[in-house]
């Protein structure tokens, strides 16, 4: 018994002495071999999964530029773009995130989508912030297929200032200058929302309530009194008055289907510039395509948000695809869906 103790005594300190010569730090780098082995376990672990997975069309310029923003807000802090280098401390991680622009050849758009929504263990890549939202990583899939060929800038980025103020700037970048919005038919604009909405909304985001990758991270950062700072800031805009509705149906969008619990889309959300709610959000004028989105969201069980969420989960799941396109072409002020 005392012979097989001091065997066993030896052995663990002779594994003890070699876990501690392994090269664990991250200033060491990796051997080649050690590189060559993890990166040919990563292509073939990405190709395998990622086989049965359908890529939607990505060659949609609003999607694109939404990829494009969404990159600016996510994977630019880590990868860099081309008017700001790889950040310092990124730069010292064992791998440290490579230059995507000569990376993104290596993968088809599926793959791509795999790493994007589920990162990669060992490598410092994160997954996704908000697991159920892959119609976010796609757009991210359409910008990094033109990576090559575009110039990556982050002119509203990495700006001095207190967090609201950074924040700010952010907003703009994909919802418009003071969150009056763009021409892009997938962001919807702001300024027209009630202040309490969008104060509920970034709560909501913060907690994981409402999910979403952009908007969580830059939620989380906020403090409550920096919240209603971006808020006053994005609600005090001189915004334009919205389109007129699409269609002269007055459809669900003004009568419900009684028969089935639903009601008249107007008998909660307020038109523009009326105080008759402030805790449901402005839907005349937002664009088609993101309508489009957040109802199929709610039909899929997806859609979070704020106190008065679960009454749309029930709504959203009793409407047929037809009265949700109604509802957009209502709602949606002459923007038309893709």
């Amino acid at each position: 018994m005392t012979r097989w103790l001091v065997r066993l005594a030896l052995a663990l300190l002779a594994i003890g002495v070699a876990l501690a010569a392994l090269p664990l730090r991250a200033s060491s780098g990796h051997w080649a071999m050690t590189s060559w082995i993890l990166d040919f376990t990563k292509r073939w672990n990405v190709t395998v999964q990622a086989s049965l997975i359908d890529t939607p069309p990505l060659n949609d310029p609003a999607l694109v530029q939404l990829g494009a923003w969404q990159y600016a807000t996510t994977c630019q802090p880590c990868h860099g773009a081309d008017d700001r280098p790889m950040p310092v401390v990124p730069a010292r991680m064992t791998p440290h995130p490579p230059d995507l622009r000569a990376q993104v050849a290596r993968w088809r758009p599926r793959e791509l989508f795999f790493i994007v929504q589920h990162g990669i263990k060992f490598t410092g890549m994160p997954a996704w912030p908000a697991e159920h939202r892959p119609d976010e990583v796609w757009p991210v899939v359409a910008f990094l297929r033109e990576l090559p060929e575009r110039n990556v800038t982050t002119t509203m980025a990495d700006e001095p200032g207190a967090p609201a103020a950074w924040t700010r700037l952010v907003c703009a970048r994909c919802h418009g200058p003071r969150g009056t919005g763009h021409a892009n038919a997938r962001v919807p604009a702001l300024a027209q929302q009630p202040s309490r909405y969008l104060e509920h909304s970034l709560a909501a985001y913060a907690d994981g309530r409402r999910q979403s990758g952009v908007m969580r991270p830059l939620a989380v950062a906020l403090r409550p009194d920096e919240a209603r700072e971006v808020v006053a800031w994005i609600t005090g805009a001189d915004a334009a008055t919205p389109a007129g509705a699409l269609t002269d149906r007055r459809g669900i969008a003004e009568d419900g289907v009684p028969a089935r619990d639903i009601p008249a889309c107007a008998s909660c959300h307020p038109e523009p510039g009326t105080d008759r709610s402030s805790v449901y959000p402005v839907l005349r004028g937002l664009p088609a395509t993101y309508l489009s989105t957040q109802l199929s969201l709610w039909a899929e069980g997806r859609r979070g948000g704020t106190e008065t969420a679960a009454i749309m989960q029930a709504i959203g799941q009793r409407l047929s695809e037809e009265e949700r396109a109604e509802a957009v072409d209502y709602y949606a002020g002459g923007r038309s869906r893709p």
